[in-house]
């Protein structure tokens, strides 16, 4: 299993992006750079857990899972794999927003994908090659994004 696990130091406050994290309606797409819109696709969502699609369209593949979010632990955003022409059922990621004293958030992500095709496989190679870097820009994409939103 390829697994990454870093942090990210931003001036966004815990709660705006724990917010973003857990915001399931239309403009998902918009706060989250590597979501495809047409990908988008939410099934049910409760007090502490959701299920929805998400994607990403890539040259050659569009990225499709079904995944699992929960965010019964009010420190930590997690979500896994239920089905899924990338990864592996069962794969997941965690998004644990720190506080910091200056009011921004040291973000800690752990990311653990398996490819499920020889594609998928290879993509996941280059990521964890590159020690997540593509992961890494979007999110920092994503943080401006957050921060430049005013509602959340």
């Amino acid at each position: 299993m390829a697994r990454l696990e870093f942090t990210i130091g931003t001036d966004v406050p815990p709660e705006k992006i724990r917010a973003a994290l857990l915001d399931f309606t239309d403009r998902r797409p918009q706060l989250w750079p590597g979501l495809a819109r047409d990908a988008f696709e939410v099934f049910w969502v409760k007090d502490t857990e959701a299920e929805i699609q998400e994607g990403s369209n890539i040259p050659g593949m569009k990225i499709r899972a079904r995944e699992h979010y929960d965010w019964s632990d009010p420190e930590l955003v997690r979500w896994h794999v239920v089905e899924s022409n990338f990864s592996q059922t069962g794969d997941f990621v965690e998004v644990r927003p720190k506080p910091r004293e200056d009011g921004g958030t040291d973000l800690h992500v752990v990311w653990s994908r398996r490819g499920k095709t020889a594609v998928a496989k290879a993509i996941v190679a280059s990521i964890v090659a590159t020690r997540g870097l593509p992961i890494k820009q979007s999110l920092k994409q994503a943080l401006g994004r957050i921060r430049g939103a005013e509602d959340l």
